[in-house]
């Protein structure tokens, strides 16, 4: 009889360029099941690290399947893991299982159920359950989904437990995520975790919700919670308000006012000043993520910039000549 280990993605997270903000993620689920074994209960633990080269979060798998199987048998069991990264392995009572090459680009689970799959997402061995006991570990590097818009980013993770139901029983499900000094957990549809030693653990019993999501941000410090608080607007117009100051300020000093270099210098800032401030706009996305370690925050108001450089420089240059001319007059 075939056992089918499942973790597929389901389409919950997608990337189309501009016109949806959330990368792709990884979402998995339990093994798929077979009406002669029990699943006395299943722990999944896993490990958050930051990426080398993007410094995004990033989850790394290690699930454990305690099975017993009423007889000996030698089963074909096959692992679906669409966007899992190339390192992951398989074993079955603790001994290295080799993957072998799968020839069907279609799998059923039952009757009137069939996915179509690419090969390459597919993981087929042949494994040895003794009739009893048997510990089925799968290890493997995912990817967590988020939200490409957001100055703080939040990143969900999904696993799924609607495969339970083709098992004889499924027991409990631990999951444990050792959160430390540089998680934050947020929310889940689980419930709260108990947290111990830096470690969030949750015990499930209550197998009828279909997924498992929860969302965990990074811990950050008082630099990067500040400018998540000032934000690219609030950073350009603070530097607006000081520049404004600061051209107030030039025009008050009446003995150069009628030499060249303070006409130049006067009007120069009445075209520079709204250019710098769409520069700083747009240079805040790039300092932010800097200072918080998030890759890939970019700003995408292009356009709005285009046409809104002209308002600012007709009403920044209305202002400033009022005020002149309302100096000049005392």
């Amino acid at each position: 009889m075939k056992l089918i280990l499942y973790c597929i993605l389901f389409p919950i997270m997608t990337y189309a360029n501009m016109a949806n903000p959330w990368i792709e993620s990884s979402s998995h689920s339990v093994l798929y099941g077979t009406k002669n074994c029990d699943v006395i209960k299943e722990n999944i633990f896993v490990t958050l690290h930051y990426g080398e080269f993007d410094k995004e979060i990033y989850p790394t798998f290690k699930i454990k399947y305690i099975i017993e199987s009423g007889v000996n048998q030698t089963t074909p069991l096959l692992f679906i893991g669409i966007g899992l990264s190339e390192n992951k392995s398989v074993s079955v009572n603790h001994e290295p299982v080799k993957i072998l090459p799968y020839n069907d680009s279609q799998i059923r689970y039952i009757k009137n159920e069939v996915l179509n799959i690419d090969k390459e997402h597919l993981i087929y061995f042949i494994a040895k359950l003794k009739k009893g006991i048997n510990i089925i570990e799968v290890f493997y590097d995912a990817s967590l989904g988020y939200s490409n818009k957001e100055f703080k980013r939040e990143y969900e993770l999904q696993y799924s437990l609607y495969p339970s139901k083709f098992w004889r029983s499924f027991g409990p499900i631990t999951l444990q995520i050792p959160l430390k000094n540089e998680f934050r957990f947020i929310n889940s549809n689980i419930g709260l975790p108990k947290i111990s030693n830096g470690i969030a653990e949750w015990k499930i019993t209550n197998l009828s919700i279909d997924t498992i999501q929860l969302v965990i941000s990074k811990k950050y410090g008082i630099l990067s919670e500040f400018l998540f608080f000032l934000s690219p607007s609030g950073i350009a117009f603070l530097f607006l308000i000081l520049a404004f100051y600061f051209h107030l300020k030039l025009m008050r000093v009446k003995k150069i006012k009628q030499t060249f270099w303070y006409s130049f210098i006067f009007f120069s800032m009445i075209l520079l000043i709204p250019i710098l401030f769409f520069i700083i706009y747009y240079n805040s996305f790039h300092l932010i993520g800097y200072y918080s370690g998030q890759s890939g925050m970019r700003n995408r108001s292009s356009l709005l910039i285009i046409f809104t450089f002209p308002l600012l420089l007709l009403f920044y240059a209305a202002v400033i000549l009022y005020l002149n001319q309302k100096t000049n007059r005392k």
